[in-house]
């Protein structure tokens, strides 16, 4: 993004180490909505949160997580990841998209519908007793990260919270004491510094991307790792705007729009 050969640019150039081979049960139109969120989703939980990848040894992974946005495509990969790396219970914050986001958990894990009002109070409830130190918020505005502060603060303090976004100047927003706030953004995959990214930050995410994206392949291959569902415009190019429209007017949940 905001470079040669970037988005929107005829021919799109990427880094080798961001590569990876697509497995013959999956399509390219299921796979479109894959590297960014997927890496996103990763660099978040293991990176930033640094909670245990799937490969690390049973052990000690009785460790709850709340993802506030489950049905947002970062959401949804999220806690597929957490699900193979045996964190839990997971509580996943979803309102249109719910049902898409049942189906992705277990038995021990809860949905919490945004729009029933006391969300941080059913979070509370959900936990059962279990103190949550690891929130992902997916979605990065006002309501959630208030909501995730306030769990924080129930369940005993501390804590870490990673977002996508950054709470607005302007919001005189403070987050509690002892809470640990940290931002993904998904350049850093790309070896790319940014305001918020060190270069040694990009380089071990740059580093971190190399490894995971085949290892992405491999779990897409297994079908133990599913495509966030999608649906492909009509028209080709000329279907981006009639998407993008549908965005902006919130119409679409729990999906990527794909065109070819």
């Amino acid at each position: 993004m905001g470079t040669p050969h970037g988005a929107y640019a005829e021919y799109a150039i990427a880094p080798a180490s961001t590569t990876f081979h697509l497995p013959p049960n999956i399509s390219f139109e299921e796979a479109a909505g894959l590297p960014l969120s997927v890496m996103t989703a990763a660099l978040a939980l293991y990176q930033a949160l640094g909670l245990p990848l799937p490969t690390t040894a049973p052990g000690k992974k009785d460790i709850p997580l709340v993802v506030y946005g489950g049905a947002t495509a970062v959401g949804a990969y999220a806690i597929q990841l957490a699900k193979l790396s045996g964190l839990g219970p997971i509580i996943a914050v979803a309102g249109g998209g719910r049902e898409f986001v049942k189906s992705l958990l277990r038995k021990e894990d809860t949905v919490v519908d945004y729009r029933t009002g006391n969300v941080a109070g059913e979070i509370i409830k959900a936990l059962k007793g279990k103190k949550v130190r690891h929130v992902l918020d997916a979605v990065s505005a006002r309501k959630s990260w208030e909501v995730v502060a306030e769990v924080l603060k129930e369940s005993g303090g501390g804590g870490e919270v990673n977002m996508l976004d950054l709470p607005p100047d302007d919001a005189n927003w403070k987050w509690p004491d002892g809470i640990k706030f940290s931002r993904t953004f998904v350049s850093s995959a790309y070896y790319r510094v940014h305001r918020h990214i060190s270069e040694e930050q990009a380089k071990v995410d740059g580093d971190f991307a190399l490894f995971f994206y085949r290892y992405l392949a491999h779990l897409l291959a297994r079908g133990d790792f599913k495509p966030h569902p999608h649906e492909v415009l009509p028209g080709g190019l000329d279907g981006v705007v009639e998407g993008i429209q549908k965005l902006y007017d919130g119409k679409v949940s729990a999906k990527k729009l794909v065109v070819r």
